[in-house]
């Protein structure tokens, strides 16, 4: 071949060819590419699900065989139903609920209109009984 000499129509179609199907295939692969990082993606999501749904069905085991435990199921009927054995008594305690004064520090610290809300608070609770 001469250098002078004209491409061959056939060199010209068959290089022509060529880079259509070497863009091709990297145009392919990279969509591949995207489809597994991205299914990657999904499956490390559904793996934590999965290992989260584990760990919860295996608190839920243990509530199970807690809650079918004789010395449990005791418990919960005498302290929700207060239920009691043949014999025995029941002392039932009830808490008060304690009040504690402000302190001090409290009181001073109170802005000026905190003061005065609560002044109007008071004052408006007394027209109210």
């Amino acid at each position: 071949m001469r250098r002078n000499e004209p491409l061959r129509p056939a060199y010209v179609f068959l290089t022509l060819i060529f880079i259509f199907l070497f863009g091709y295939l990297i145009f392919s692969n990279w969509n591949i590419y995207k489809k597994r990082t991205k299914f990657n993606r999904g499956l490390k999501l559904l793996e934590e699900k999965l290992e989260k749904a584990e760990k919860r069905n295996q608190e839920l085991k243990k509530a199970i065989a807690a809650v079918s435990d004789k010395s449990y199921i005791e418990k919960v009927a005498r302290e929700k139903f207060g239920l009691k054995k043949p014999g025995e008594k029941v002392v039932v305690i009830k808490r008060e609920k304690v009040e504690f004064p402000p302190r001090e520090e409290e009181t001073k610290s109170q802005s000026f209109f905190g003061r005065c809300f609560e002044s109007f608070k008071r004052f408006w609770e007394s027209i109210g009984k």
